[in-house]
């Protein structure tokens, strides 16, 4: 079997291993592409994909370096090799220490965190927030489990009445793509709300 068609076998098997362990489609499919330059860049170099190492890495972000692409995507492209090859060392197809691990791209600009909200401040917020109605109980309900078990909006939208169980102060969390199924206690306050 030639280096290329290992290189596309290797690809293959770890696409099929990203489906089963939940990735999307746009994920695998952007992950694969990386991959094959890197192996097409291999194949040029007459590097055989599973003695690469360190400094081969290395050497293929300076090529990526010189093509002026951004950190952030260089940093993409290391981690999705560095990801490829935990693969193979999981397989057993990679007997080596995996050659991306310890490399670190600098100069990318991290997201600013916003001020975050003290306890008092959001218990303040759930306190005063007033109304009358069934929209208002609705939303309380929600501002509750944003505000004491950290629910996102995007799984706000998912929950449905079956995710709570009042009888037992829980509620159910569904699996989602990057997340796991999550079991939440309600407080006393919140189940006489619901």
């Amino acid at each position: 079997m030639n280096q290329m068609n290992l290189a596309s076998n290797s690809i293959i098997e770890f696409q099929q291993h990203l489906r089963n362990t939940g990735y999307s489609e746009s994920s695998i499919l952007s992950f694969s592409t990386t991959l094959k330059r890197f192996t097409k860049w291999l194949y040029k170099e007459a590097i055989e994909i599973h003695k690469v190492n360190y400094g081969d890495v290395i050497n293929y972000i300076k090529r990526l370096q010189k093509r002026q692409l951004s950190q952030r995507t260089i940093q993409g492209t290391v981690k999705t090799i560095h990801r490829f090859y935990a693969f193979l060392i999981y397989s057993k197809k990679f007997k080596k220490h995996n050659p991306a691990e310890k490399i670190k791209i600098h100069g990318i600009n991290r997201k600013k965190t916003l001020d975050v909200l003290s306890n008092t401040e959001l218990q303040k917020i759930y306190q005063d927030y007033s109304g009358s109605g069934i929209t208002f109980l609705r939303n309380k309900c929600l501002l509750s489990l944003i505000i004491f078990q950290g629910i996102g909006t995007s799984e706000l939208i998912k929950l449905k009445v079956s995710n709570l169980d009042l009888e037992n102060g829980l509620m159910v969390v569904p699996k989602r793509k990057r997340h796991n199924k999550r079991i939440l206690n309600l407080s006393e306050e919140q189940v006489t709300l619901f």
